[in-house]
């Protein structure tokens, strides 16, 4: 009865250990192989060197009853498969006067799927708060000067992942 009990013991130690050992001894020169296959890798790799660009397009539309302002950019998603753009959301306030809000800007048409590989355009519309409107008649700017303005509290959604920039990305907006 002792004599069962160890080869049965010694089988469970082979079968537990056995494959555990074999592992280590195949990927002895490269152990984060064994973790992590070299195709995962290979695909965080792309994601840190190819970004998706965007890139502005056109002149923006100003919509003055409405007080909107409109911009056409493109991005290019550089990655083999589809994303999908659930949202972009951001604040934008004066880059000169600090604590003045313009408005708020949403990207339209959401949620957007960008084929792989491919470019697709986008409609950003920015709505013009009553404190932007009123900076705005107070600055007293040419009819075709630009505002220096900065978005903040940025959010993006992609793929259900939502990214937000806490640094201020600054911008120019047309008069409206």
């Amino acid at each position: 009865m002792d004599k069962v009990k160890l080869v049965l013991t010694l089988i469970s130690v082979a079968i537990t250990v056995g494959p555990i050992a074999a592992g280590l001894l195949m990927y002895r020169d490269n152990l984060l192989n064994l973790v992590l296959p070299s195709n995962l890798q290979d695909l965080a790799h792309s994601f840190t060197s190819d970004k998706p660009e965007v890139k502005i397009t056109g002149n923006p539309t100003i919509n003055r009853t409405e007080q909107t302002v409109s911009f056409q950019y493109e991005i290019t998603n550089p990655y083999g498969f589809d994303m999908v753009l659930n949202e972009l959301t951001a604040n934008v306030v004066c880059a000169n006067h600090t604590g003045v809000m313009f408005g708020h800007a949403t990207v339209l048409g959401a949620p957007i799927t960008i084929q792989a590989k491919s470019t697709k355009k986008l409609s950003i519309l920015m709505t013009y708060t009553k404190e932007g409107e009123s900076h705005v008649k107070d600055l007293k700017l040419h009819p075709q000067s630009k505002i220096y303005v900065y978005l903040t509290d940025l959010k993006v959604n992609i793929q259900g992942i939502t990214i937000s920039l806490e640094e201020p990305a600054p911008m120019e907006i047309p008069r409206p």
